[in-house]
């Protein structure tokens, strides 16, 4: 009972080192608001917790499987990297002159944007940076050139283009080949018009919905980007998307001051409004085969303790067992001594 117990406090411990964070995590809705703050929504009570202020104009973000949130800062030119507590803010992408927006991460956590020039001196494109979550993040490296205003962007995680990106610019869905999405692909499919803003991906059916900002409207895309209907119309400026694990979809709408929350039958609930949001991020509770270990100490930690684990069990095990030169037997570890059942 003893080792047993050893053992499920040291996963215990091991789950918070990896994670990062506590095991009471839950699923969280996070929004940039355009008066410089970050807030966290609760969609059941429509209330909020404010968790950062005194930004620039915050807009898309995105939300890593260990716990890291990361928000685009459009005035500031800035990307935000934050804890779901709002601790631990600090900025890990700066420029003079790109603006980036809509955030997605790729399968190995590296982080995704798209830039539009402020300046027209330098070209408008999508870029990554590896590593977001490393003490040290990795240089910013560009992977399309799109000369082009950009929006969203979304790694697909369904269906026969899984890996590939998808981004925003201009009036058109470009689609790029994954690995180290050196290829564009010219695809008449995601050619879409209208100005495209937000882009998700339905967990359940791999179906891709994309928001217009100009025609209020939000289209439903097979994921080989097939055109199937118009999901919804009539909004008010919608922006970004966000699925939750329940195939909810919620919707930014920028001028109208609020968040809707949509079934996959197309329900309509305002779960928030009286604020100026354009960029959602939803944290699903964090999956532990899924998070990577981001530093060198938490190796150092995580080796420790399965050490210490392996070495407890060595001393506490019950078949361990010597023989002394008097004839006694003796178990490993707790002391024992008792006569050995052969001797008279």
């Amino acid at each position: 009972m003893e080792n047993i117990r050893g053992v499920f406090i040291c996963i215990f411990i091991l789950m918070i080192i990896i994670t990062g964070s506590s095991m009471s995590a839950i699923a969280q809705l996070y929004a940039g608001v355009w008066d410089g703050r970050i807030i966290r929504i609760d969609p059941s009570a429509s209330s909020t917790i404010e968790l950062a202020q005194g930004l620039g104009r915050v807009e898309d973000g995105v939300c890593s499987p260990m716990g890291w949130l990361y928000f685009a800062d459009t005035s500031q030119r800035k990307i935000y990297r934050l804890r779901g507590d709002g601790n631990f803010l600090t900025t890990i992408f700066e420029s003079e002159r790109l603006s980036p927006e809509g955030l997605s991460l790729d399968g190995e956590g590296n982080l995704i944007f798209n830039t539009t020039s402020k300046d027209g001196a330098t070209p408008n494109g999508v870029w990554m940076i590896r590593y977001p979550y490393a003490s040290q993040p990795g240089q910013p490296k560009q992977i399309a050139n799109t000369n082009v205003m950009g929006e969203g962007t979304l790694i697909l995680n369904k269906g026969p283009f899984k890996g590939h990106l998808l981004a925003a610019v201009g009036d058109k869905i470009i689609r790029v080949a994954p690995e180290d999405f050196s290829f564009q692909i010219t695809d008449g499919n995601f050619i879409v018009g209208e100005g495209p803003v937000g882009l998700a991906q339905d967990p359940l059916t791999g179906d891709i919905f994309i928001s217009f900002f100009r025609s209020g409207e939000i289209h439903r895309y097979t994921p080989t980007g097939d055109f199937v209907e118009v999901f919804i119309s009539g909004l008010v400026d919608p922006t970004h998307l966000e699925f939750d694990e329940l195939g909810n979809l919620y919707v930014s709408e920028l001028n109208a001051l609020r968040v809707l929350k949509i079934d996959k039958n197309g329900n309509t609930e305002v779960i928030l409004s009286g604020y100026g949001i354009s960029g959602l991020a939803y944290c699903g509770v964090p999956k532990i085969s899924s998070i990577p270990l981001s530093t060198p100490i938490q190796w150092i930690i995580l080796s420790l303790l399965l050490g210490g684990l392996l070495v407890r069990t060595i001393l506490n095990t019950n078949t361990s067992l010597s023989h002394g030169q008097d004839g006694l037997l003796f178990r490993v570890g707790d002391g024992d001594r008792r006569e050995d059942p052969q001797e008279p």
